[in-house]
């Protein structure tokens, strides 16, 4: 299996299990200060109003031409995708 297609499956299982009271959205930040690689979340607000991670995949070594497909799958399914470019996600 290509890392595309490793990326693409990731994405596509947990949009699969997104129902109303879990809008899913995905969040690209690095990952810490310690561990500072880039990861794609899969986030989802919790009933208590609390932050969810659904799921994480490592991006360092995706072709940006894979991230465009993560866009765009992503924008036909109407759904946001949030890129923080100056911190960290823990």
């Amino acid at each position: 299996m290509t890392t595309k297609q490793k990326l693409m499956e990731f994405v596509d299982s947990i949009l699969k299990d997104d129902t109303s009271e879990r809008d899913v959205y995905g969040y690209i930040s690095r990952h810490s200060e310690e561990y500072p690689f880039w990861n794609l979340y899969l986030i989802y607000d919790g009933s208590d109003g609390e932050k969810y991670c659904g799921g994480h995949y490592h991006l360092n070594s995706t072709d940006i031409e894979d991230i465009v497909s993560v866009f765009s799958m992503f924008s036909n399914l109407k759904k946001k995708i949030i890129v923080n470019t100056e911190g960290y996600y823990f």
